[in-house]
């Protein structure tokens, strides 16, 4: 464990002027090395109020000859919208959030008891407002654009898996699509399309644009996609075989030609 990514902070420790003095025959001592103890140093985060005044400018000349029913020349300095209008959160409080709760896997309910820590006293109603909202008005272009970029490649992966959510109690069979760039892909891209069943439509209407190589696993949901040449994939395919040596009897020969 080096760490040499991260910064690094000095401190010195030095014997006084009273004590640079041999204790055996007070001759002044000299430096001979600096021994090096390493410790990891973890800085908690902190919390602040940000602020954002905007200054007001008036013109006295303007405002003698203006006539009535008349501001007279007003100016207001100009000053960055906000993440989100109306809220007072800011983008990294909502980065954060977003970090936690889907990287992190702490939910919301449980970052709003950790804000306490802090002092600040967030509901997770806001929590998930705040959520909800900055993928609309952020995250969904960005989606929108990397799925332009993807149905543009050569080769595509594809594969689903059932998906508990926890607001959708009338349907079980949730789902979670995935879709990856190959290996040699130009951009490296991973898309996640979340849908409430395991239907070919899912698939055919995510995939409209794309004309390239697609591998998945062999299920027939992917059948319906159209102008594309479907790949195999190699490890389902050596499963079978796998079962099968492992069914055989231990004394079976095997012929490997």
């Amino acid at each position: 464990m080096l760490f040499r990514s991260l910064e690094e902070e000095e401190i010195l420790y030095t014997l006084s002027a009273d004590e640079q003095n041999c204790p055996s025959c007070n001759h002044t001592l000299h430096e001979m090395k600096v021994l090096v103890r390493k410790e990891l140093k973890i800085i908690p985060p902190s919390a602040k109020v940000v602020l954002h005044k905007r200054q007001v400018y008036a013109c006295r000349h303007c405002d003698s000859y203006a006539s009535e029913g008349s501001t007279g020349s007003i100016i207001v300095a100009k000053m960055p919208n906000p993440v989100l209008a109306g809220s007072m959160v800011s983008p990294s409080l909502l980065a954060t959030t977003m970090d936690m709760k889907y990287n992190k896997m702490m939910p919301l309910y449980r970052q709003e008891q950790a804000f306490v820590d802090y002092g600040i006293d967030i509901s997770r109603q806001n929590l998930a407002s705040w959520v909800i909202k900055g993928t609309e008005r952020w995250l969904s272009p960005l989606f929108n654009r990397l799925h332009e970029y993807m149905v543009k490649e050569d080769v595509l992966h594809a594969d689903e898996t059932v998906l508990k959510c926890l607001d959708e109690k009338d349907n079980k069979n949730n789902y979670m699509w995935l879709y990856a760039t190959g290996e040699k892909a130009l951009r490296k891209i991973i898309l996640y399309d979340y849908q409430k069943s395991r239907a070919n439509k899912h698939p055919e209407k995510f995939l409209k644009n794309f004309t390239g190589f697609l591998q998945t696993d062999g299920y027939a949901g992917y059948n319906k996609v159209s102008d594309v040449t479907r790949l195999g994939c190699l490890a389902h395919a050596r499963r079978y075989y796998t079962d099968a040596l492992k069914a055989l009897p231990e004394d079976a020969e095997l012929s490997r030609s």
